[in-house]
């Protein structure tokens, strides 16, 4: 009887091992960003709440989601903020959620929208992100939500 009960607690502490070593607290990477596009559906202020687009930005943006939106590959990404189409490089981190881009030259936006995502952009410090949605913040606070097309 000992015996058996030694076999079962040892049978559990096995199964339990190999419930906590399955656990991962990093970011699938490849899933979230790699040969996807996200496309801008809106602008936030520092407190993460308030819309940094009045109504008729919020409706330029919604009617035409080509014209702001990022792509990635592995090491480049390439965007798209109203007429200002500019690409460069983006480096993250799953486990601290950290992300980093360096625009190649020749960045500015002409509106106002396109200023304020550009200006995330370069600013930009982390995200929170899954397949359905990505939001870019920056170290102020004010983000940028995106959302997939897949």
């Amino acid at each position: 009887m000992k015996r058996l009960e030694t076999l079962l607690k040892l049978s559990l502490c096995c199964l339990m091992l190999s419930l906590f070593a399955g656990c991962n607290n990093e970011d699938d990477i490849n899933g979230i960003f790699i040969e996807r596009t996200w496309y801008v559906t809106n602008l936030f202020e520092a407190d993460g709440k308030t819309p940094a687009l009045d109504e008729e930005q919020h409706k330029e943006i919604l009617n035409n989601p080509g014209n702001y939106r990022i792509a990635f590959t592995p090491e480049t990404f390439n965007a798209q903020a109203g007429d200002c189409v500019f690409s460069g490089r983006w480096s993250v981190d799953g486990k601290s959620q950290s992300i980093r881009f360096t625009m190649d030259t020749g960045t500015s936006g002409t509106d106002p929208i396109s200023i304020m995502l550009i200006k995330v952009l370069e600013d930009a410090v982390r995200y929170e992100g899954s397949y359905t949605f990505l939001r870019i913040y920056t170290k102020e606070g004010t983000s940028v939500l995106f959302d997939s097309d897949e």
